[in-house]
């Protein structure tokens, strides 16, 4: 990782939690809940980043958002509703936008070697690394996607190419999860609350809090609201031990 170097993710509380922004080289891996927003979040941050200078980003190279649930046309039509977009603006986030096809058993790795060779500075968006996973209780195959998943994010971060992969919250057995989680630098997780009467979404940073002075234990959390905008906020940053 490049420590000097950060991605501003253009929401100052999820900034200020990552002491600036997404370190260059990075990897994150975004856990969400059904229904939770994981998706909306980046693409927040992406439509953000699309009218942000290279200088103030820090994505000094390739802007990408990799989908395999939507057709670039589609996903490009889905964004510019959300986010109220100009013609100029659907312009330059078609420049972003990659249609990963219909996922089939090894494909991944060569979508994401080609991603990897994207310049030092680029900012890479998974929407569904669900889609990609081994079928389930078949530990040899999942072992399989872990080499490989670990063998592509040092590939990353060797290259200085930051990542931020979305992952269904409860895809994998626990067990799984936890062991895939811990080949990233950072965890964000976006679930509900369990108030029956009102269940809220909170963001969550499980690893990554980049305060020296924090407990080992400490995490950070948000409130996550779809605002009126369009797009995912977070706000009211608290830290839980």
């Amino acid at each position: 990782m490049n420590e000097d170097i950060r991605i501003n993710t253009c929401n100052p509380a999820l900034d200020s939690a990552l002491s600036g922004g997404i370190p260059v080289g990075s990897s994150v891996l975004l856990l969400s809940d059904s229904g939770a927003g994981g998706d909306l979040l980046m693409q927040t941050i992406l439509c953000h980043l699309t009218e942000t200078p290279s200088a103030e980003s820090g994505v000094s190279g390739r802007l990408q958002y990799i989908s395999s649930k939507k057709s670039a046309d589609i996903l490009l039509a889905d964004l510019k509703r959300t986010f109220h977009l100009t013609a100029e603006e659907c312009d330059a986030l078609s420049l972003c936008l990659y249609d990963a096809g219909i996922p089939e058993m090894g494909s991944l790795p060569a979508l994401l070697e080609k991603t990897a060779a994207n310049p030092a500075g680029s900012l890479i968006f998974l929407d569904s690394l669900t889609t990609y996973l081994p079928s389930a209780g078949a530990d040899s195959d999942f072992y399989s996607f872990f080499r490989m998943m670990n063998r592509i994010l040092r590939v990353f971060s060797g290259q200085k190419v930051t990542c931020v992969f979305l992952l269904a919250a409860g895809a994998l057995p626990k067990e799984q999860e936890i062991q895939l989680s811990d080949l990233f630098d950072h965890i964000w997780r976006i679930s509900w609350t369990t108030e029956p009467q009102k269940p809220r979404r909170l963001l969550s940073i499980e690893k990554g809090v980049e305060d020296a002075a924090a407990s080992p234990h400490e995490m950070v959390q948000m409130n996550a609201v779809i605002s009126s905008e369009g797009g995912l906020a977070v706000s009211h940053l608290r830290k839980i031990v």
